[in-house]
């Protein structure tokens, strides 16, 4: 799984303390941050107070209007108007923070390290700012550093829920469950409305191949945020271990619902209807995940799959090679690829590709 998906649920558990970080006193639908007013409304409002050139507050209606937008999910107008709120005010760390956020989740890593470390620079002790590289070190598999991070936050403010969870989460990223579990249940003591927390114990509980603990975690998860497609995706692959083909595919299918651009997603739902031996709805399944995100070896080699079960053995080769290109260390696809040399009776290439699967130790 890649930490994207988790750690972005982090970067929105900080979009409220990010909006609550000043509290101005004028134009109170787009100044006023005590107020949870609709994004429109709050967009609407900031543009009224950008129009006025001699208006106050223009630096932070400007920022202001960006975490909006990033709320929305525009995140070039939201770096767009962060950057106007950082020339206005470059002192202004909140503005670094949240841009910072935002090149997060274009996955722009270096120019997010860039601002939240000038945020750090103009406020050391700022534990938004060192949540979020914490966040974006995490997902860059920097997991020392990540943790680094988040035991300074929890140093500066040991009731601080969303650090525990992120630690606790990198700790099972980096193999070691105990501490990881220690930390998410710190979280969840802390904070039993983080969404996150529960998705990540069920993280956890599934490679200790727990899967009725893990449904049970992604189910709150999703009680307590309904619009959270991680965990419905994560509910679904709890499913599909246990051979719940149809509740596997129900959960991918909101998943997906709520984020059309779930690459992932798709390529796993292919996967269980490939199982269901529906094979046009897994090509086109997979079809999709690989046009949203071409650099999937998995979905590659699960394409190949399906070529392979209709006779089409070359196009299934062809598959499997693209997912070792990908991903030369992916086993099941030097054992799948000598599967269809064997087929087609090319016996020496299928021998090296399972020499392959030795070296790997499969």
């Amino acid at each position: 799984m890649r930490f994207l998906w988790a750690t972005s649920m982090l970067f929105l558990a900080l979009s409220a303390t990010l909006v609550d970080a000043q509290q101005p006193q004028t134009l109170t639908a787009c100044l006023d941050q005590t107020q949870r007013l609709p994004l429109d409304t709050i967009i609407a409002a900031c543009t009224a107070v950008i129009s006025e050139p001699n208006a106050g507050g223009r630096a932070l209606a400007f920022m202001l209007r960006g975490n909006a937008y990033q709320a929305k999910g525009d995140l070039d107008r939201a770096i767009a108007d962060l950057s106007e709120a950082i020339r206005l005010d470059p002192k202004a760390s909140p503005a670094l923070v949240a841009r910072g956020a935002a090149y997060y989740l274009k996955q722009d890593y270096e120019r997010a390290i860039l601002d939240l470390n000038e945020a750090l620079r103009l406020d050391p002790h700022s534990v938004i700012a060192l949540t979020s590289r914490a966040n974006t070190y995490a997902d860059q598999k920097d997991y020392d550093r990540a943790i680094a991070d988040y035991t300074e936050v929890i140093r500066l403010d040991p009731g601080f829920a969303v650090a525990f969870a992120g630690r606790g989460n990198t700790y099972v990223a980096k193999g070691d469950l105990d501490r990881g579990l220690n930390d998410i249940n710190a979280a969840i003591r802390l904070n039993p409305g983080l969404a996150a927390a529960f998705v990540y114990r069920g993280n956890a509980y599934s490679i200790q191949k727990n899967h009725d603990r893990a449904m049970a975690d992604y189910s709150e998860a999703i009680w307590l945020d309904p619009k959270n497609a991680i965990a419905y995706y994560c509910r679904g692959n709890a499913h599909a271990a246990k051979g719940e083909r149809d509740r596997a595919i129900a959960d991918y299918s909101e998943a997906i619902k709520l984020d059309p651009g779930y690459a992932v997603a798709y390529a796993n739902r292919g996967a269980a209807y490939h199982a269901r031996r529906d094979d046009d709805r897994a090509r086109a399944d997979l079809n999709e995940a690989l046009r949203l995100d071409p650099k999937d070896a998995m979905a590659y080699n699960n394409r190949g799959e399906v070529e392979i079960s209709e006779g089409h053995l070359d196009r299934a080769i062809a598959d499997y090679s693209e997912a070792l290109r990908l991903n030369p260390n992916l086993a099941i696809a030097f054992k799948n690829r000598a599967n269809a040399y064997t087929a087609k009776g090319e016996r020496a290439r299928a021998s090296a590709d399972l020499n392959e699967v030795r070296r790997l130790g499969q």
